[in-house]
């Protein structure tokens, strides 16, 4: 990813520094089904759009979703098990956007934790909650600029 990145800011003239450490995290546990071309045009793309000096995890968001999230699974034979695949894919999907939202809450606020609690309409707790779930730094938000 890394290199692919220093391809096309190279291309591009942007300076971007790298991905943060969600991202990244995001980019290695991402099944990619169109290998290296696929990460390549990603990289692409997000270099092209991007206009902060690192990618993030909301930057990600669109460009990794899947279309069939579903296709690298066997189709489900009973009713049971279709529920099961449904109730899965939304808990990932719905962990993935509720990421990017505190994350982008986040920056919002410059990192601050009550005011992105009370920009999004949350109570703080909770707030600090999903931010220990998702293992979301305030502080890496913080410093990223």
């Amino acid at each position: 990813a890394y290199y692919f990145l220093r391809l096309f800011c190279r291309k591009t003239g942007k300076r971007i520094e790298g991905f943060t450490d969600e991202a990244l995290e995001s980019l290695i546990h991402y099944h990619w089904p169109g290998n290296v071309r696929q990460l390549k045009n990603v990289v692409e793309r997000l270099v092209i759009m991007a206009d902060d000096t690192k990618l993030d995890l909301s930057h990600l968001v669109d460009q990794l979703q899947l279309r069939r999230p579903w296709k690298n699974h066997p189709i489900p034979e009973t009713l049971q098990e279709l529920n099961a695949v449904k109730k899965r894919l939304l808990e990932e999907t719905f962990g993935n956007i509720q990421k990017a939202f505190l994350i982008n809450a986040l920056r919002a606020s410059n990192g601050n934790i009550t005011r992105a609690a009370e920009r999004v309409g949350m109570q703080r707790p909770n707030f600090c909650a999903l931010l220990k779930k998702h293992r979301i730094s305030p502080e890496r938000i913080k410093n990223e600029k």
